[in-house]
Order: structure tokens, then C-alpha cells, then sequence
């Protein structure tokens, strides 16, 4: 507010000091034409004029480059299917779930009950849901592969997982097989990753049978796990975050206190809340019930921070744009009423309206190219300070900076236009007895 108080002052001052500054006898002497002071006044304006069309191509072309981003972003592959999928997070009280038999069982049956819903197609339940906010990463060993020197060991994502997880999600199996109830605690430890993981460590092997483990490689009772499947890799943390190897292990051999559900609809999954709160209720009427989400919400919230940028910066473009569009209206207006006179005699001596009206264009349209020669130098400057916020785009992305030149180059032509094609109306018999 003080800003634009102060703004307001300065600019209102600046031309009541010019005014008091006048010299009257240039300014009676033939109107003042030619004066030094309205030199310097029309050289003023057409720098500030040439400085907004400049600032709004700049601003214009960091909104260019965020809106491809964004666009780009959003377009990704997240590796499952967000629509129709409604999620929310259980925690089985401590005291009462003590151990891992009871929480399995707690959490199977939680499982088979939502099952049974109508309008529920497939359930499924993790310890880590994407786009969550949570994460569980940790170091592996993989069997016969030994990290080159000066390279990182092994290192992923580690989820545990009931067995409709992964359908439910609709992330596809591209080998092998899902968990089944063959998994349970006293069966041989079982493992499904993702295509990320065999990309590294087996190339060009078939990765069903291949083994991984928790253990050192040196140690004698080393527990090894068995790679029984093979899923895409899906986005996690967002959809531009880095991409980790991703491990899944059956809940049936890893007890866990607290899992987030995925119970995948037909329709609105919001419609099946209160059917599942109850079913849940009837189950354990003091199970916390939290978190509750569609998966498209929380996809869509992991993109809100470069959403906010991109809108915010949209907004002061766009902004730019207007007072470089009205700059350049009054400039060019006040000039078409300074030059009444010139463009009367030029009508008595036979010009042609199109004359006239290319006249005042190419005076307008000058100033716009230098503004616009300007904005570009600063604009490749200014858009590097954005590289953090992009994604796969480049910082001086040639078609976004045409293509923003352009569109300023056709919003100040518009405003140029309206004063130029007043000029072609000058009657040069009124232009001239006002001399």
C-alpha cells in the first residue's frame, strides 16, 4: 500500500514539476512546437513505452515457459490409474494389536470386508500410497552384483503390500506373477519390483528367480527374498520427482501397523466413503479412520506449487501486457493529435489515407521492435532464474519466445491500429484553421 501511495505521488509530481518548468515564451511562440521540453516529454514517453513492451515480453515469456512445463507435467505417465480411487489411511492401536498375527489378521479382514461392498471393484492396501507425502527408502543387496567403485550400493523404495494392492492401483504386471495367500509368514520370502530395478541390476536377464536381501553379502545366515514379479515403475513422490527402484513385499511376511487403502469405483469414488467408514465401524469401532482422499486430488496436489507460479506470473504478464498496450495507445494518440497540423497538409497535398495510416504504424511499430529486441536480451537472462521450476524445458525454449514476440507483436499492433486509423479521419480544411 505505502508502494503504491508512494507511486502515485511520484508520478503525479513529475508532471506538475514539468509544467512549472515551462518556458511561456516558447510554449506561446507558433504553440510550442518544436520546444525542447515537449522533446524531451515525447522522448520520455516512448521510453517508457519501449521499457513496458520489454517488461511484458520478459514477464510473458517466464509465463511461457512455466505454462509448457506445467502442460508437459501433467501430461506424465504416473504408472497406474488415478481416476475412480478412492483412498484413506487405517492405524491399529498398540495396545490392542500387539503383535504382527493380530495386525495381519486385523488388516486381512479390514481387506475382505470392503471386498464385499457394492460399487467396491478391487481393494488394496500399502504402507506407502503415492503422492501421499510419506516415503520408505532403505539399501538392498543384490545377488552376483557388486556396485563399480566410486558408485552408490543398491538403494529403493520399500512398500509393503496387501495382494490386490497393485491391481487395484492399476499398475501392470509385465512379468511373473502377483501375491497370492501361497505368501504367508511361514512360506519363502517373496518380492515383486519394478522395471526401474531390473533395468539397473538385470539388463538382460529374465529377473523372475533372481534374488535380492536386507542382509550384507559377507554374512552366513543371509535371508535371501525372491524376485516372483515384475510391475511398471510408478510416480511417487510427484510426477517430476526422481525416479527410485521400487520394492513391494506381501503383508502376509511383514506385519505393519498402519496401512493406506486404494478401493478403486465405478463411479464417484467420494459416493462409496460412507458405506466404507461404516463397514470399518462395524469392524472396530475405534479404528482411526484418516486421510481420507480421491487419488486425482492427490496427484493434483503434488503439481499445486508450480500451478501457484505458473498463475501467479501468468497474472503479472498479463498485467504487462495492458499497460504496454495502453502506453502504447496514448502515446500514439497524443501523437496523432500533436501532428493534427502535419497530417491536414499532407491530405490537402494529396496523400492517400493508407499513407497516412502507415505513417503512424511503422512510428508505433518502431518502438514495439525495440521494445521487444530489449525484452529478449532480458528475457534470456530473467528465465534462467527458472530453470528449478521447469520440466523438460528449456530455459531459452526458441518456439515459447517466438511465438510470446509474436502474440505482443499482435496485441501492440491492435493498439496502434485504433490511433492510426483516427489519423486517417483528419479533415484538412479543420486541421488547418486551427493554425
Amino acid at each position: 500500500m505505502g508502494i503504491s501511495v508512494l507511486t502515485g505521488l511520484l508520478f503525479g509530481i513529475m508532471p506538475a514539476l514539468q509544467l512549472a518548468r515551462t518556458d511561456l515564451h516558447d510554449t506561446l511562440k507558433e504553440g510550442g512546437r518544436g520546444s525542447s521540453g515537449d522533446r524531451r516529454g515525447i522522448a520520455i514517453r516512448r521510453g517508457l513505452v519501449v521499457a513496458t513492451v520489454a517488461l511484458a515480453l520478459t514477464l510473458l515469456a517466464g509465463a511461457g515457459l512455466l505454462v509448457k512445463s506445467f502442460a508437459r507435467l501433467v501430461g506424465v505417465d504416473p504408472g497406474f490409474k488415478p481416476d475412480h480411487l478412492l483412498t484413506f489411511n487405517i492405524s491399529l492401536p498398540q495396545l490392542r494389536y500387539s503383535n504382527d498375527t493380530l495386525r495381519i489378521a486385523a488388516f486381512e479382514r479390514i481387506t475382505s470386508t470392503l471386498e464385499a461392498l457394492p460399487g467396491a471393484t478391487k481393494v488394496g492396501a500399502t504402507t506407502v500410497l503415492p503422492f501421499g507425502g510419506q516415503w520408505s527408502t532403505g539399501g538392498f543387496s543384490v545377488e552376483g552384483y557388486q556396485a563399480p567403485k566410486g558408485t552408490p550400493s543398491p538403494w529403493g523404495d520399500q512398500r509393503i503390500v496387501t495382494p490386490n494392492f497393485l491391481p487395484a492401483l492399476g499398475a501392470p504386471l509385465l512379468k511373473g506373477r502377483q501375491f497370492g495367500p501361497e505368501d504367508r509368514a511361514s512360506s519363502p520370502r517373496v518380492v515383486i519390483v519394478d522395471q526401474e530395478l531390473v533395468n539397473r541390476y538385470w539388463p538382460k536377464d529374465d529377473p523372475i528367480g533372481k534374488r535380492i536381501t536386507f542382509n550384507d553379502l559377507t554374512d552366513s545366515t543371509i535371508q535371501w527374498i525372491t524376485v516372483v514379479g515384475v510391475v511398471g515403475h510408478t510416480s511417487h513422490e510427484g510426477l517430476d520427482a526422481q525416479r527410485r527402484v521400487q520394492m513391494y513385499f506381501p503383508l502376509q511376511q511383514v506385519g505393519v501397523s498402519s496401512m493406506s487403502y486404494v478401493i478403486r469405483t465405478p463411479g464417484d469414488p467420494n459416493a462409496l466413503l460412507p458405506t466404507v467408514k461404516a463397514a470399518v465401524r462395524a469392524i472396530d469401532p475405534d479404528l482411526p479412520f484418516s486421510r481420507v482422499s480421491t487419488m486425482e486430488a492427490l496427484v493434483e496436489q503434488s503439481t499445486g506449487p508450480r500451478r501457484f507460479s505458473m498463475l501467479l506470473l501468468g497474472l503479472f504478464s498479463l498485467l504487462a501486457v495492458g499497460l504496454a498496450s495502453i502506453g502504447l495507445y496514448g502515446v500514439m494518440s497524443y501523437n496523432v493529435t500533436q501532428r493534427s497540423r502535419e497530417l491536414g497538409v499532407r491530405l490537402a497535398l494529396g496523400a492517400a489515407t493508407r499513407d497516412l495510416l502507415g505513417l503512424v504504424l511503422r512510428q508505433g511499430m518502431r518502438l514495439v521492435l525495440v521494445g521487444i529486441v530489449v525484452g529478449l536480451g532480458a528475457a534470456l537472462v530473467a528465465t534462467r532464474l527458472l530453470r528449478s521450476m521447469l520440466f523438460n524445458v528449456s530455459s531459452t525454449d526458441p518456439v515459447t519466445f517466438i511465438l510470446i514476440a509474436l502474440l505482443l507483436l499482435g496485441v501492440s499492433l491492435l493498439a496502434i491500429w485504433i490511433p492510426a486509423r483516427r489519423a486517417t479521419k483528419v479533415d484538412p480544411i479543420i486541421a488547418l484553421r486551427a493554425e
